[in-house]
């Protein structure tokens, strides 16, 4: 099972990657994570632009698959 960070996105970076300040965690999580964390989206699932989910103050949950070079979260983000 993949860890879960939760929260609302607060910057974005460009067309992948955003900033989301990390209100909740997962349960299951194995790995601990900063209050924020900028995320590179694997797939976007939640039918809308960074933009608007970071205009709007919108929760995201990301299922984190793993960190890259950059320290930066690769995760499949979906609405909360």
């Amino acid at each position: 099972m993949l860890d879960t960070a939760i929260g609302p996105v607060t910057n974005v970076l460009n067309d992948m990657t955003f900033q989301m300040n990390v209100t909740h965690i997962g349960r299951h999580n194995k790995f601990r994570y900063n209050s924020y964390e900028t995320v590179f989206v694997a797939s976007n699932n939640t039918g809308y632009t960074l933009q608007y989910l970071r205009a709007y103050g919108i929760r995201v949950s990301c299922h984190v698959r793993q960190r890259d070079a950059y320290n930066r979260l690769y995760a499949d983000v979906f609405l909360e």
